[in-house]
C-alpha cells in the first residue's frame, strides 16, 4: 500500500502504476529517507525524475517544498502521478513532464533545485550505469550549492560521479539510496 508518510497530506493513499518497471518505495523506507534529507529542502524546490507514481516528490510537497517537477517518459505512470496530485490536493506549484529524463535535462534553463529525487528502473541502472553518471553530471548546474541528489539504486551497484561527493549511503532490503551533494 502506498501512501503519504507525513505532512499535509499524511494518511492519504497513492494510485500505483501497477506495472514490473516501477518499485513503489515502501512506507519505512520513505520515512527513514525522509528523516536523511529534511533538513535540506522545507521551503525549496525538488525534482522527482523518473518518478513512477511520484511518491517521492509528494511526500516533499506534503512535507514543504515549494515546488516540484515530475518527469517520467511512461504515460501510465504521468497519468498516475496527476491523479496523485488531485487526490492530496497537491497540484499548486508542479509539473508534471512526459518526457526521458535526458531530454528534459536539455530543456532546462535556469531552474535551481534543493533536493532532485533519481530512481530509475532498477533493469536501467544495471544495463546504463555509465549513461545515467552522465545525466547526473548533467543535473550539477541545477542543484544548489547545498543540495543534493537521492540515487536510488540496486545495492552494490554505486560508482562515483564526477561533481558530487557520498554524503550519505543505507540499505533497504535490495535497494541502497546514495545522497550525493555538489562538489565545492
Amino acid at each position: 500500500m502506498l501512501k503519504v508518510v507525513s505532512g499535509s497530506a499524511r494518511g492519504l493513499r497513492l494510485f500505483d502504476v501497477n506495472k514490473s518497471t516501477t518499485r513503489p518505495i515502501t512506507s519505512r523506507i520513505k520515512t527513514s529517507l525522509f528523516d536523511m534529507i529534511q533538513p535540506f529542502f522545507i521551503g525549496e524546490p525538488v525534482a522527482d525524475l523518473y518518478s513512477g507514481t511520484g511518491s517521492m516528490g509528494i511526500e516533499a510537497l506534503s512535507r514543504g517544498a515549494t515546488q516540484c517537477d515530475f518527469v517520467d517518459a511512461d504515460p501510465d505512470c504521468v497519468e498516475v502521478i496527476n491523479k496523485n496530485l488531485e487526490k492530496t490536493n497537491l497540484v499548486k506549484n508542479t509539473s508534471v513532464i512526459n518526457s526521458s529524463v535526458s531530454e528534459f535535462l536539455k530543456n532546462l534553463s535556469n531552474e535551481k533545485y534543493k533536493i532532485v529525487f533519481y530512481d530509475p528502473p532498477f533493469p536501467l541502472v544495471k544495463k546504463s550505469y555509465s549513461h545515467l553518471q552522465k545525466e547526473m553530471q548533467k543535473l550539477l548546474p541545477f542543484i544548489d550549492v547545498d543540495g543534493a541528489i537521492v540515487f536510488r539504486h540496486p545495492k552494490r551497484l554505486f560508482e562515483d560521479v564526477d561533481g558530487f561527493e557520498v554524503v550519505n549511503q543505507r540499505e533497504f532490503g535490495v535497494s541502497e539510496v546514495t545522497l550525493l551533494s555538489p562538489k565545492v
